[in-house]
């Protein structure tokens, strides 16, 4: 999955560091700590982590994510 707009700023060790110069200066950077898992992210953290980055209806039909 990829949206034109976040960029990999760095790695450090398991985060992963995301910016955004799009959005809001309180939503332009994120963090993804990758971990190898057997059942994925729980919703929880997916839940938390789409309000920041605040995708619209449209990208997440653009990734098909939704229909």
């Amino acid at each position: 999955m990829k949206d034109s707009n976040w960029t990999l700023e760095r790695v450090k060790g398991s985060a992963h560091y995301f910016h955004n110069p799009k959005r809001p200066p309180t939503c332009q950077d994120i963090a993804i700590h990758v971990h190898p898992t057997k059942g994925g992210y729980g919703s929880t953290m997916l839940k938390g982590l789409l309000s920041v980055i605040r995708w619209t209806e449209d990208e997440y039909r653009k990734l098909k994510l939704i229909r």
